[in-house]
């Protein structure tokens, strides 16, 4: 696995254990990181929206994921 992919394992894991109060987390992501905009999409993260010019030369993609969905 790869370094980005078990840190964000972590992370969501360490969230979900620990805060029980939390029910949406957001992500920002550059557009042009399609591995890790595919990651997060298999996480349960849906593209909310696109930001435009957040980047250097490039965009930004704001991601969410609802916890308390069923």
């Amino acid at each position: 696995k790869n370094i980005g992919k078990q840190l964000f394992e972590r992370s969501l894991s360490y969230i979900l254990k620990h805060n029980s109060g939390v029910q949406v987390l957001l992500l920002l992501v550059n557009e042009e990181w399609k591995t890790a905009i595919k990651i997060y999409k298999n996480y349960g993260f849906k593209e909310l929206r696109k930001i435009n010019d957040i980047f250097p030369n490039s965009d930004g993609i704001i991601m969410q994921k609802n916890l308390k969905e069923k």
